[in-house]
C-alpha cells in the first residue's frame, strides 16, 4: 500500500502551483518517447499513418526532444559555466544506459542469430557493434532481424545521439564565444536562423542527400539540429516570458490544417512547435508537473524501443496480424518495463555517482 501511494504522490498528482522547478518537461518526453514508438511502428508493419506538418510523426517527436533539449542544456550550462562539470553531468547521464543497451544487445544478438555462437562471435560486425557506445551508429549484427520487417537494423533509433552529444559538444563553445562578444542571444538567434536555412537549402536542393562523417548522415542530422538552436534561444527569461500556452496551441491545431511544401512546412514547424512545446512544458499552472518527476523514463523507452518492436512484431506476426495501434500499445508496455528497469538499476545510480563527483571536485 505504501508503495502504490508513492508512486500516486510522485508520479500522478496534480500540481497546484506553479514553480521554476515544477513543469511538464518529463510527461512531453515521455508522450514524444511514445510518438517515436508509433512511428517507428508503421514502419515496421508497412503501413501508411498519418503525418505532421507532412512529416513522420517520429520525425516531429524527435524534434520535440531536441527543442527541449537545446532549453534544458543551455539551462544547465548558464547556471554553471564550467566545460568539465557541464560534461560530467551529460556523460552520466546519456552513456551508461548506452553502454547497456549496447552490450545488452550484442548478448541477446547471439541467441537471435542465424549464425552458430563461435561465427557469431568471430564476425567483426559483432565487435563493430560496440562502436555505439562511442556514438558511431552501426545498425546491424551478423544474421540477427535479417529476415525482420526492416532488415538488418537492430536500433534504428540510434542515430540521433551522435547528434545531441556533438550539441553538448558545441554548446558551451558557442556559448562562451558570444558571451566574449557580448550578444549571446543574438548569437544563438543568427545560429538558430542559419542552421535552419541550410535545412531549408537541403529540402529544396535535394532532401535525400547524404553527408557521411563517423557513421552519422549529417544531412539527415541538420533536419534536427535548428530545433535543438531554438530551444536554446527560448531558454532566457527575456524571451520565454512571450510563451502563451493557449496561443501554442491555437497555432499549432492552425498549422496541421495547412497544406503546404515540404520546405514551407519545415519553417511553419520551426516556427509554431518549439513555441506550443515550451508554452505547455512551462505552463503557468503544470498540471503534469508531479508525473515522473522524480525520474526520466523517456530515454530508456527511447532507447529500448526499436528492438523491442522488432522482436515482438517478429514473434507476434507469425500467429496473427496485429493492427497497428495493438501493436504500439503492447511495444510501449515492454519498453516502458525496460525503461523502468534502466532508470533504477542504471541511469539513477549513476546520476547519483556522478552527483558525488561533482561535489568531491568543487571541494
Amino acid at each position: 500500500m505504501n508503495f502504490l501511494k508513492s508512486i500516486k504522490t510522485n508520479y500522478f498528482t496534480p500540481v497546484e502551483n506553479g514553480g521554476s522547478r515544477v513543469n511538464n518537461f518529463n510527461v512531453i518526453r515521455f508522450v514524444a518517447a511514445i510518438m517515436v514508438i508509433y512511428g517507428h511502428m508503421s514502419a515496421i508493419m508497412g503501413v501508411t499513418v498519418f503525418s505532421l506538418y507532412g512529416q513522420a510523426v517520429s520525425t516531429v517527436a524527435v524534434k520535440i526532444l531536441m527543442i527541449i533539449s537545446g532549453f534544458l542544456i543551455t539551462k544547465s550550462y548558464l547556471s554553471d559555466q564550467n566545460y568539465f562539470r557541464f560534461m560530467i553531468k551529460r556523460c552520466f547521464r546519456i552513456f551508461p544506459a548506452l553502454i547497456a543497451i549496447t552490450v545488452l544487445t550484442v548478448i541477446c544478438g547471439a541467441f537471435a542469430t542465424c549464425l552458430t555462437f563461435k561465427e557469431y562471435l568471430a564476425d567483426p560486425y559483432t565487435r563493430m557493434y560496440f562502436r555505439n557506445i562511442i556514438f558511431y551508429p552501426v545498425y546491424n549484427l551478423p544474421g540477427v532481424f535479417g529476415d525482420f520487417p526492416l532488415n538488418g537494423t537492430v536500433n534504428g533509433s540510434l542515430w540521433t545521439l551522435p547528434v545531441e552529444f556533438a550539441m553538448y559538444l558545441i554548446l558551451p563553445l558557442i556559448i562562451s564565444a558570444f558571451n566574449k562578444l557580448k550578444c549571446l542571444k543574438s548569437g544563438i538567434f543568427f545560429t538558430a536562423l542559419i542552421t535552419l536555412a541550410v535545412d531549408i537549402i537541403r529540402i529544396v536542393v535535394n532532401p535525400n542527400s547524404r553527408v557521411v562523417f563517423y557513421g552519422t548522415n549529417w544531412a539527415d542530422a541538420i533536419s534536427i539540429i535548428p530545433f535543438f538552436f531554438i530551444g536554446c534561444l527560448w531558454s532566457f527569461p527575456e524571451i520565454n516570458k512571450y510563451l502563451n500556452l493557449q496561443l501554442g496551441a491555437f497555432a499549432f491545431f492552425c498549422g496541421t490544417l495547412i497544406s503546404l511544401s515540404y520546405a514551407k512546412s519545415e519553417l511553419l514547424l520551426a516556427l509554431v512547435l518549439p513555441y506550443f512545446v515550451l508554452s505547455f512544458s512551462l505552463s503557468e499552472k503544470p498540471f503534469f508537473g508531479n508525473w515522473f518527476s522524480k525520474c526520466d523514463f523517456s530515454y530508456g523507452m527511447y532507447l529500448y524501443g526499436f528492438p523491442v518492436q522488432q522482436v515482438l512484431y517478429h514473434f507476434i506476426s507469425k500467429r496473427f496480424e496485429p493492427s497497428l495501434n495493438l501493436m504500439t500499445l503492447v511495444c510501449v508496455i515492454v519498453a516502458f518495463f525496460c525503461a523502468i528497469l534502466s532508470w533504477y538499476i542504471i541511469e539513477k545510480p549513476a546520476q547519483n555517482l556522478g552527483k558525488k563527483i561533482l561535489k568531491k571536485i568543487k571541494s
